[in-house]
């Protein structure tokens, strides 16, 4: 296995860090998540941006949406410069990747973890941000406070209608890969296949 095959996760997991500081500023977050899409333009022949809202206009923004802009179904070139340009925006240090082996990526037309505000709960975003934050406490800090937290987060999350396991697991992969696994259909099935369940396999009751 080359030494730099998966050399995403620092990135990705710094950047994770890097967003959680903006849980309770979110007007700067969105004038850079807006800034990002100004460039997102670029990038295509129709002058178009990540469809974040029906009408386009962002009031809200969770993390796991912020990480699908760029983990959606198109080729990794784009992918890497969009990366790039999420590095110069946040003023990430971690060196940008040289490919993105092994990252599950969203569906192109559900691309967001919340509904759009004609249709989403007032607090659907900040059931999301609620998650996040608990993730990256319970990888930074493996112990049962974190976990009994991060269970009562994941199983809320679960419930906001579009969100079920493999779209929630996949988040909290792109943020902390050495703490979550992706459970989507491939891994599941293998996972029963195989008859191994780790302990903390699945936080659903």
């Amino acid at each position: 296995m080359a030494e730099n095959q998966f050399d995403w996760v620092e990135f990705y997991k710094e950047f994770a860090h890097k967003l959680l500081e903006y849980k309770n500023n979110r007007n700067e977050l969105i004038k850079k998540v807006n800034e990002l899409n100004e460039f997102l333009k670029t990038l295509s022949n129709n002058n178009t941006t990540a469809k974040l809202e029906l009408d386009g206009v962002i009031d809200d923004i969770d993390p796991f949406t912020i990480f699908g802009i760029f983990n959606k179904q198109r080729n990794d070139v784009n992918r890497l410069r969009i990366i790039k340009r999420i590095k110069e925006i946040f003023s990430i240090s971690a060196n940008l990747p040289t490919n993105l082996h092994g990252i599950p990526t969203l569906n192109n037309q559900n691309a967001t973890y919340y509904l759009f505000k004609d249709k989403r709960e007032e607090d659907d975003i900040n059931i999301l941000w609620n998650l996040f934050e608990s993730a990256i406490k319970f990888s930074d800090k493996n112990d049962e406070k974190n976990y009994n937290e991060l269970k009562k987060d994941f199983n809320l999350a679960f419930k906001l209608k579009g969100n079920k396991t493999s779209k929630i697991t996949c988040g909290l992969f792109w943020i902390a890969s050495d703490s979550f696994l992706n459970l989507d259909k491939t891994n599941r099935n293998y996972i029963y296949n195989s008859n191994i369940f780790p302990e903390r396999l699945c936080f659903i009751r």
